[in-house]
Formats: structure tokens, sequence, C-alpha cells
């Protein structure tokens, strides 16, 4: 009895992690997304994001660097979360989020579009930091001159290609 106990706990497990990356939309996004998160650049850990109606809560691994933003998922649901790289370059637009708990920015995606990310603000600033100099998507120029919190760098303009 034990044992079928724990089996169905293991089998409740496994379909609660594909069910919730499908119904974000995480697996959509992976289809054509699907990275590792990056050696070098920004890496900050246990983050909370969210993607489509589901808010991941401090269970997310969040990197960026020159080629792109990376996101993985904490270890015991990456087996039905694969890890996202999005290239800059596939990033339409960047836009504040109203109604979220915290400041919030959103990412448009080319190839996902119907599939809201929404990243903390300060965190898509640091990001984007990241990459200064390079080409920057839709918005980005926007939310950096917003960055007047203390100990922020004074606002300049970035070059967008």
């Amino acid at each position: 009895m034990p044992v079928l106990v724990l089996l169905l706990a293991v089998a409740l497990w496994i379909a609660l992690g594909f069910g919730l990356a499908r119904w974000s939309g995480w697996s959509t996004v992976a289809l054509y997304y699907g990275g590792s998160v990056p050696d070098h650049g920004l890496r900050r850990h246990f983050i909370s994001a969210r993607l489509g109606p589901v808010g991941y809560r401090q269970c997310l691994t969040l990197g960026a660097d020159s080629r792109g933003i990376h996101i993985s998922m904490w270890l015991p649901l990456r087996f039905s979360h694969r890890s996202l790289f999005i290239p800059w370059a596939e990033i339409d637009g960047l836009e504040p989020c109203h109604g979220s708990p915290g400041p919030t920015i959103g990412l448009q995606l080319r190839r996902a579009p119907g599939v809201a990310i929404e990243l903390p603000r300060e965190l898509a600033i640091a990001a984007l930091r990241q990459i200064h100099g390079r080409a920057l998507p839709p918005g980005a120029n926007t939310l950096l001159a917003a960055d007047t919190h203390p100990g922020a760098a004074p606002p300049r303009r970035l070059e967008s290609a």
C-alpha cells in the first residue's frame, strides 16, 4: 500500500509539472526558444516571474548576456519545463505591466506572440544593461531612461537597431 501511494504521488507530480508547463505557455515558448542558462553575464536565482496566467514564485533562474535572456526552472520541475533562451533579436517589444503586485516588464516574443512573459522590472533593466551598445528590443530606451531609482546609473540613450 505505501508503494502505491508513493507511485500515485510521483504520477501526480509529473502530471502537475507538464500540466503547468502547458497551461502557462512555457511548453509553447520552449518549442521555439529552448536553450540553457549561460555561465557568464547576469545570473539570478529564486526569481519570480509570470508566464501566461501562471505566476512562478521564487523558482526560476534568470540569466542574461549579450546574446539574450535565459530562464530556467527550479530542479524539481525542470523535467517538464525546458530551459529557455530568448535572443534579444526575438524580443519585439518591452513594456511596463500594470496590475502586477510589483513593477514588472512584459516581453513580446516574435515566435510565441500569444504567451505573455512578465519579469521583475529591476531584473529586466539589469539584463538590458548587459547588452549596452548592442541592438536593443523596442521599448528598451524608454525603460532604461525611466530607471531613476537611487543608485541607478544616470539615464543615457542607447543605440537600437
